[in-house]
């Protein structure tokens, strides 16, 4: 079972860092995936960032926001987290120049 979660949930600029912490009683398994818009509905857009990790619990993960898909785009990241009981958790973060500047 997934007792916590740290995880600022503001909206995400290019190329910035952001650490994960997640407690559970069991192992865990964190999946990142990027979308990036236009097009619009945004679509899935893998890259360096994106994939399945596994980490254990109380473990730091650091994540970084590909400025590959964010620097002229703006999109979500989507982080689900899952540990081996089934306990799932999931976010969707904006990221994207504009998502910070508001422009």
């Amino acid at each position: 079972m997934i007792k916590e979660i740290s995880l600022a949930q503001h909206p995400l600029s290019p190329n910035e860092e952001r650490i994960l912490q997640v407690w559970s009683d069991t192992s865990l398994q964190v999946q990142i995936e990027c979308f990036g818009s236009p097009p619009d509905p945004p679509i899935l857009q893998p890259c360096s960032t994106c994939g399945s990790f596994a980490v254990e619990s109380g473990q730091p993960f650091t994540f970084k926001v590909p400025d590959e898909i964010f620097r002229m785009k703006n999109g979500k990241l989507h982080i689900k987290i899952t540990d081996s009981s089934g306990d799932k958790r999931e976010y969707k973060l904006p990221a994207g120049k504009f998502a910070v500047s508001g422009e």
